[in-house]
């Protein structure tokens, strides 16, 4: 459900204190770059990915996204955007 009400943004939760997420990058099934960002702490939605490119929603479907914390540690998976 990002663009509005709950889980609208998707950011990465740990207990305290915070991991440093070295880098988070979201693509579309094609492999483009969709949304990139580099060292900043967990548990900040703010800092998170809300289903935007450019300032536009982006259409439904099924994303990926690659997660390395400064620990060494990586994360892969899916979202689905449903609108």
């Amino acid at each position: 459900n990002i663009g509005g009400g709950e889980n609208s943004t998707f950011y990465i939760q740990s207990s305290n204190p915070p991991i440093t997420i070295e880098t988070m990058a979201i693509y579309d099934r094609w492999g483009n770059l969709i949304f990139t960002r580099d060292g900043f702490p967990t548990n900040d939605p703010d800092l998170g990915w809300n289903g935007t490119r450019e300032d536009k929603d982006i259409e439904q479907g099924v994303y990926l996204y690659f997660i390395k914390l400064q620990t060494g540690r990586i994360y892969t998976g899916d979202i689905t955007i449903i609108r």
